[in-house]
């Protein structure tokens, strides 16, 4: 709850899906249905807290069975915001790496000793 930044009573009657940002509703959606049929499931998602920020994701579930009935869904969230920033810098750096070599004639070279 306190990851959420929500209180427990704010969380309690609520759905999961709730949280997650709009336009990854419909995945998060169908790897729950696909735990539901008893299969284990990871994808990245992002969801928006109680005080309305945004993060990035990865989620993992496992299904819970008593006998081949799945009863419950077990879920691990872990926040990757920081990894898709530095991810994503890295991808940036690179393009404009590549828009610099062009201009310059610098190229890349590997130096022999």
């Amino acid at each position: 709850m306190k990851e959420f930044k929500v209180s427990k009573a704010e969380l309690i009657g609520r759905s999961v899906e709730e949280f997650v940002v709009p336009d990854m509703q419909a995945l998060a959606k169908a790897r729950f249905d696909e735990t539901l049929r008893g299969n284990s499931v990871s994808h990245d998602s992002a969801i928006i807290l109680g005080d309305g920020a945004r993060i990035d994701i990865n989620v993992i579930m496992i299904p819970v069975k008593s006998g081949s009935r799945v009863t419950s869904v077990f879920g691990i969230g872990r926040t990757i915001t920081e990894q898709k920033l530095s991810e994503w810098r890295l991808l940036e750096s690179r393009k404009l790496l590549q828009l610099g070599t062009p201009t310059t004639g610098a190229t890349s070279r590997r130096w022999r000793r």
